[in-house]
């Protein structure tokens, strides 16, 4: 599924994701997806050695990047980016591989994962204030039309409330 982030819903997904307001959204989602404990583990894992660790960093953040990048959309565009795969590329087993796939993959996850959260939220709240906005739009036409029917009835809301009032089941038959 592709999350839809918009200009309606792009101050959300930032203040929800504690990006900074003028930092680029892929920019942000990148460094909550992506930190030194996960770069290290997965070199750990994948038996990369310690001089590699700034091209392997690179790689590893475009990996993630292009994950995220492929099931976000901003304002009906997609990003455009360049991959580098040379860390994936440079694994020699199959296992490796999919270890680098799973690793990058939950990394990117968890954050699609976050948005979809909030991107959900900010469309219920748009939808249920839009709804509300509507039955008050209805109550404020009918208002004034319940009034006149009464008015050409002869009976007024007062008449009105004391019919109501002798018609209650709690005062029949009750002596106070």
């Amino acid at each position: 599924m592709i999350w839809a982030v918009t200009n309606q819903n792009l101050a959300a997904v930032k203040e929800g994701m504690s990006i900074p307001a003028d930092s680029r959204l892929l920019d942000g989602l990148v460094v909550k997806s992506v930190d030194s404990e996960l770069i290290v583990n997965a070199m750990r894992m994948l038996n990369v050695p310690p001089q590699n660790h700034a091209a392997f960093q690179k790689s590893m953040v475009s990996s993630v990047v292009q994950i995220i990048a492929g099931r976000l959309s901003v304002n009906g565009g997609n990003f455009r980016l360049e991959t580098d795969n040379t860390a994936f590329k440079s694994l020699k087993t199959t296992e490796q591989r999919m270890i680098y796939l799973a690793i990058t993959g939950k990394a990117a996850r968890e954050v699609l994962r976050q948005i979809e959260r909030i991107v959900t939220e900010t469309s219920v709240q748009a939808m249920l204030a839009e709804q509300e906005a509507k039955h008050v739009e209805v109550r404020r036409v009918a208002e004034p039309q319940r009034g006149a029917e009464n008015e050409s009835d002869g009976r007024g809301t007062a008449a009105d409330s004391e019919g109501n009032a002798d018609e209650s089941p709690e005062r029949s038959g009750t002596c106070f």
